[in-house]
């Protein structure tokens, strides 16, 4: 957390906030608003996502203080645990996200935050907001952006008297190539970048602490990485095929609670089946069974019946109640009507045309104008004659032969 020297000695605060629940006063102290509440200066940057630097982070960190794992294997399959299910995780959830979402709400005294203002980044460099939370690689890129800005650097904080001491880190592995030709010569390069001399050496270039738990208990002098030496130790990931994926998830998560469009149940529940989509297929496409799995876990996501045809399967299946129409006798007639409506709607304005165009000439006074304008005004309306008696008849025939009660259907299947 990285945190401004002068906004928290002019609000009369000497340390930073050890513990969540201390922003509750910061914020109180530090923040102000104009007459209009519009917000000028911010003591925390939470409740939005958009114009949140790192938010997928911040919150993932507050799942994990919380207990919650994110993802777990469960049977030999890695699953969602942010909702209900095998892991039942929604009340692990739940006070996450409160506590994320109650900074961008104006009935709570702690209200900071709101989508018009600007990136959380952007607003700390400027002098306006008192808490970063950002990554350890992040600190020479704040102070060459703004080297005026008297800030320092302290520790994530937990949740008081909580089980879990936790931050989040950003982590890379090395692994070795299954196909690999020469998977010894692999291995010992691996060896080698992981030494302890190598990894030395990567400490002083990147500033970054090292990941060897021997490294990190010999300590440091230097004020900054000493802080990053400790929060190495206790800083925890989850298992992530899509970060960009899951930071959309959790984006729509927070703002349709925060819109109002969700219940946090709702919200939560939804999240934790995308998840578990995404985690299934982490190129993050989905299948017409999985959107359909999707919809029959919520209630709020409706399958989309707009088109033309206006099914969505031959045959409804036990364990399948997403599935709403099937693409039975009745669905195919419908599927006629809705083409013929179309096109009886598209000649109405088609004929409208060609009868003016018809009468433009027929004033014009010559003779073959007129003659013209004879075989277009005769032509449009056989046409359009012919037309409305086929959608006739094929209301008729819909009406008496496609309805669930005449037996038709039954027999086609």
């Amino acid at each position: 957390m990285y945190w401004n020297r002068d906004l928290f000695t002019n609000a009369g605060i000497a340390l930073p906030p050890v513990y969540w629940d201390e922003f509750n006063t910061i914020a109180n102290k530090i923040d102000i608003k104009d007459v209009n509440s519009n917000i000028r200066r911010s003591a925390i940057a939470m409740g939005e996502f958009a114009n949140i630097s790192n938010a997928r982070e911040i919150l993932g960190a507050l799942m994990l203080q919380n207990g919650n794992p994110i993802t777990a294997y469960a049977d030999g399959v890695l699953i969602s645990t942010l909702g209900e299910g095998q892991y039942s995780g929604t009340a692990l959830t739940t006070g996450a996200v409160e506590f994320f979402t109650q900074f961008s709400d104006p009935k709570y005294p702690q209200y900071s935050w709101n989508r018009s203002l600007p990136n959380s980044k952007s607003w700390f460099l400027s002098g306006s907001l008192a808490t970063y939370f950002g990554f350890a690689s992040e600190v020479f890129d704040l102070k060459e952006k703004n080297p005026n800005i008297d800030f320092d650097i302290a520790p994530l904080p937990q949740i008081r008297n909580g089980r879990n001491l936790v931050t989040y880190g950003s982590m890379y592995g090395l692994s070795i190539v299954k196909s690999s030709k020469n998977q010894n010569a692999v291995y010992t390069i691996m060896r080698m970048l992981t030494d302890p001399a190598s990894l030395s050496l990567l400490n002083e270039i990147s500033y970054l602490p090292p990941v060897r738990r021997d490294m990190l208990a010999s300590g440091t002098k230097d004020p900054y990485q000493s802080i990053f030496f400790e929060s190495a130790l206790i800083s925890k990931s989850w298992l992530d095929m899509n970060p960009a994926r899951t930071r959309d998830i959790f984006q729509k998560m927070i703002e349709s609670i925060t819109s109002g469009r969700s219940s946090m149940y709702s919200a939560i529940q939804i999240a934790d089946d995308e998840l578990d989509l995404l985690l299934q297929n982490p190129v993050g496409t989905t299948n017409m069974r999985q959107r359909g799995l999707l919809a029959a876990a919520n209630e709020e996501v409706k399958l989309d019946y707009s088109g033309f045809v206006k099914c969505d399967g031959v045959v409804k299946k036990d364990g399948e109640p997403y599935r709403q129409e099937e693409c039975d006798f009745i669905a195919l007639m419908d599927t006629v009507v809705k083409m013929v409506n179309w096109l009886f709607m598209i000649s109405i304005p088609i004929a409208t045309a060609l009868f003016a165009w018809a009468g433009i000439l027929y004033m014009t006074g010559i003779a073959k104008n007129r003659t013209k304008a004879n075989n277009i005004f005769v032509s449009v309306a056989t046409g359009f004659i012919i037309m409305l008696v086929a959608w006739f008849g094929v209301r008729t025939v819909v009406d008496q032969f496609a309805s669930p009660d005449s037996g038709v259907t039954t027999f086609l299947k």
